[in-house]
């Protein structure tokens, strides 16, 4: 299924490039530093259990991370009623029911066949990158390690390539203006993904190699395409949840506010109906979300996601 061509690609080819090598050496020396000092993933987590799920999902918080994750996947409803065909957006709302516990499972238990110490917050505002005269990323760091936990690299992965906060201030309201372009496009992934997968899968092979275990034994690149397909759901939910940001206008802000502090129920359904008509029209002046969102529904159809 083609993607639409995006005017806003994300990051550039060899950024990605170099993150995908970065997150490669980080997986295989954590590899390393669990097999030799604790044995196995189990042992490490009864030393760390803080390691063996998501620390964001506590009741304080909870209910937040889910008002933006549902805020976000009504809007790319809305986007999809008005801009797609009528099938596609059939089957995105019967879609949407599934999304919070999607999510909340992909965060409280790992997923794919090989589990190893993540990142877990693997997007390009986490990173600092050093260009050369040409604009080639040849320089990385990567920082902010407050969500690591044991699941499968393919969480990492996806994160970076699927998400992202897109700014750009001549075509979206979002007015964050530290939030570089990032994630990529999904016409990129559809032809790229298995180009990136690979260079990520060379590089953890040599580090394995450097301290003597074999990558195909221990994390073949067959294995790791299943494992970015299966972690595919929880980076999708996080794609939906990253994309509103982009319509957050003052006035959207306001009236958001307006709606959670409402003190009737009367005043609550005023405050959404008036918020309903304003999200409408932040996603007709908004470009970048219009390619990002219609990207991400066309290529969960294409895996079968919905």
């Amino acid at each position: 299924m083609s993607c639409l061509v995006s005017t806003f690609p994300g990051l550039t080819d060899s950024e990605v490039e170099i993150f995908c090598e970065e997150l490669a050496a980080f997986h295989a020396s954590a590899y390393h530093f669990i097999k030799t000092k604790f044995g196995d993933n189990g042992e490490f987590v009864k030393k760390h259990p803080m390691m063996a799920f998501f620390k964001m999902i506590i009741p304080e918080t909870e209910e937040m991370i889910k008002s933006t994750l549902m805020g976000g996947a009504g809007n790319i409803d809305i986007l999809a009623r008005d801009y797609m065909d009528p099938g596609v957006a059939d089957r995105f709302a019967k879609f949407i029911p599934q999304v919070w516990d999607m999510f909340k499972d992909g965060l409280a238990k790992p997923c794919g066949s090989f589990n190893t110490l993540i990142h877990g917050d693997s997007w390009a505002n986490n990173a600092m990158f050093k260009h050369d005269d040409n604009g080639k990323a040849n320089g990385f760091v990567l920082f902010d390690y407050q969500c690591c936990r044991i699941t499968t690299p393919g969480q990492d992965l996806g994160y970076l390539l699927i998400t992202g906060r897109d700014y750009n201030v001549l075509t979206c309201h979002c007015h964050l203006a530290t939030f570089p372009v990032s994630g990529t496009s999904a016409e990129a992934r559809e032809t790229k993904l298995e180009k990136w997968l690979k260079l990520y899968h060379d590089k953890f092979s040599a580090d394995l190699a450097k301290f003597g275990h074999d990558a195909n034994e221990v994390f073949s690149f067959d294995t790791l395409l299943k494992d970015y397909n299966e972690a595919y759901k929880i980076n999708f939910a996080w794609a939906i949840q990253h994309s509103q940001v982009l319509l957050m206008n003052d006035t959207v802000k306001v009236k958001l506010v307006d709606f959670k502090t409402a003190e009737t129920p009367e005043a609550q359904f005023k405050a959404l109906e008036e918020l309903k008509v304003l999200m409408k029209e932040a996603i007709a002046t908004c470009q970048q979300f219009r390619e990002r969102a219609t990207g991400l529904v066309k290529e969960g159809m294409a895996k079968n996601l919905f």
